[in-house]
């Protein structure tokens, strides 16, 4: 099994005999020692209790959006459609990654620990793209939203919501890619190998979909590896790579979509 999930195997492991307490002892017995030489139980290198004093700052998400913003590919635009005007009436926001937090962040950050780890402060928090677009514009601006589909698997069911969302809008940004994870958690990552390089699941069909609306779509990347999609290169009017954006992710695409 791959080292993160070998811990909860142990209890049982030592039960079944496959492992015996003087290994797992021994094991324990080499990491308290050098904690111990280290001086790590009389003075902590961490203090969790002040860790939201000094993560996260306003000076850390400034330095999250600008790296945002500048790590963002612009691969089209066609008749120069980017940036939107913030007068436009109305904007369809559609797809798998476009109101989620956990699909904009890559492994090894300190975002992605939220959700078990007690001490990250409650103010901390992820921008998607719909609430990057809706900071950005504010209440001048109709915002329509639909999930679509999820980002692998094969359930069509949300796509007559997407096309009525966008059918009511001027301009479409539709969001779709990957998640990262370790070992099966996502798909892109570490031990996350893939026999090809297209889209998961439905989300090729959802983007033929809203490009039948004959609106014009703006396509968000998000993603850590390539995608091969010709098909999308040649109808979409402009097409963004956002990579992994990060905590500011949803702000930092929202000023480029804007000119900002």
């Amino acid at each position: 099994l791959p080292l993160i999930r070998c811990y909860g195997k142990l209890k049982e492991a030592l039960k079944e005999g496959l492992i015996s307490e003087e290994t797992i002892n021994t094991s324990v017995r080499r990491v308290l020692k050098t904690k111990f030489v280290l001086g790590l139980f009389e003075n902590p290198y961490v203090n969790p209790k002040g860790i939201s004093k000094l993560f996260d700052t306003k000076k850390n998400r400034d330095l999250a959006r600008k790296a945002g913003r500048e790590s963002l590919i612009l691969l089209k635009n066609a008749d120069n459609i980017l940036p939107l005007k913030k007068n436009i009436s109305s904007i369809a926001i559609i797809g798998p990654s476009a109101n989620s937090t956990r699909n904009l962040y890559a492994d090894y950050n300190y975002t992605s620990h939220h959700s078990y780890n007690k001490n990250v402060p409650e103010s901390v928090k992820m921008v998607t793209i719909l609430e990057g677009v809706k900071n950005k514009v504010g209440n001048k601006v109709k915002i329509n939203y639909a999930k679509g589909c999820e980002i692998n698997d094969n359930d069509k069911s949300g796509f007559s919501e997407a096309v009525f969302v966008a059918n009511q809008s001027d301009v479409i940004i539709a969001v779709v890619g990957e998640r990262s994870g370790l070992f099966g958690t996502g798909w892109s990552g570490e031990g996350c190998d893939r026999t090809n390089m297209k889209f998961l699941g439905v989300q090729e069909e959802l983007l033929k979909e809203l490009c039948a609306t004959g609106k014009p779509v703006i396509v968000v990347l998000i993603n850590g590896r390539p995608i091969t999609c010709p098909w999308m290169a040649e109808n979409f009017n402009a097409i963004i790579e956002a990579w992994f954006p990060g905590e500011e992710g949803g702000n930092a695409i929202a000023d480029v979509i804007f000119g900002d």
